[in-house]
């Protein structure tokens, strides 16, 4: 891995992990996401707005917004155009609501009937329901999670999520700490 890489993943897999455990989603996926949506941190809508999973602001969303340059799959066509996605005070914001994304909208509680460790699935899962509209979204996840060995994560939250709930509580706050505490350097 390179440095970018190594970076990226080591300042975000907390958070995937935390978002797993609490959240019954794959860390691998979150990781994924984040890396294959914000172009490793350094696309302009994860640098001006925090925001690592391109998610669009519709009338619900009440925080701020970024206007920002972006590409769709119309019938198979690559098309640019530019749209509203929402705007977060930090990352940790982006993958908090990333979680809470996928699981206030119905179109994907299907995901929440996959084994925890499917990351296939959950690939699969996210494209099928209309994430992304690339037609190779889910390899795209799969290669990455493949690439860096992304689902260790997913391991790790099983095992935490097997600790107990209050064990678990308490891990989840000093994870938050620490989480707080590298966001503020």
């Amino acid at each position: 891995m390179s440095a970018k890489t190594d970076n990226f993943i080591n300042k975000n897999k907390r958070a995937s992990v935390i978002e797993g455990v609490r959240n019954k989603i794959p860390p691998s996926i979150t990781l994924a996401q984040a890396i294959l949506e914000s172009g490793w941190g350094e696309s302009g809508l994860s640098v001006n707005a925090n925001n690592y999973f391109g998610i669009k602001a519709n009338s619900s969303w009440k925080g701020e917004i970024y206007n920002a340059d972006t590409h769709e799959y119309y019938n198979g066509v690559l098309t640019y155009t530019s749209d509203d996605f929402r705007a977060y005070k930090n990352p940790l914001e982006s993958f908090k609501d990333h979680s809470l994304f996928l699981h206030e909208n119905p179109r994907y509680s299907n995901l929440f009937e996959l084994d925890f460790l499917d990351y296939k699935g959950w690939a699969h899962g996210l494209k099928s329901s209309g994430y992304a509209t690339s037609p190779t979204y889910a390899e795209k996840l799969i290669n990455l999670i493949e690439q860096y060995d992304l689902n260790q994560f997913d391991k790790k939250a099983k095992s935490l999520k097997n600790l107990g709930y209050i064990g678990l509580v308490i891990l989840i706050a000093i994870f938050t700490i620490l989480l707080i505490k590298k966001f503020k350097k």
